[in-house]
């Protein structure tokens, strides 16, 4: 039993495959852009220390510059989604 206080517009509604791909199009970009804004964020954050570093050399900054990188590196890859 589907609570219609949950989803009220899906009861008794049928999605058409069109209708199905363009929803997971639209979704699917909404995560692309969400990638990248993270991955702009995570190059200045990582900008930023490697500035700070540069003037204090402090391993401490500089062991939280490489953590950023390798999860900026790792956001080049294309997310992938599966059913």
């Amino acid at each position: 039993m589907v609570d219609s206080a949950v989803s009220p517009p899906c009861r008794g509604r049928r999605t058409t495959f069109g209708e199905a791909r363009r929803s997971i199009a639209s979704v699917t970009c909404h995560f692309l852009c969400i990638r990248n804004a993270v991955r702009e964020l995570l190059g200045k954050q990582a900008d930023a220390l490697a500035r700070k570093f540069h003037e204090t050399r402090d391993m401490a900054l500089k062991d939280e510059l490489e953590r950023l990188l390798t999860e900026y590196g790792k956001l080049e890859e294309q997310w992938k989604f599966s059913p």
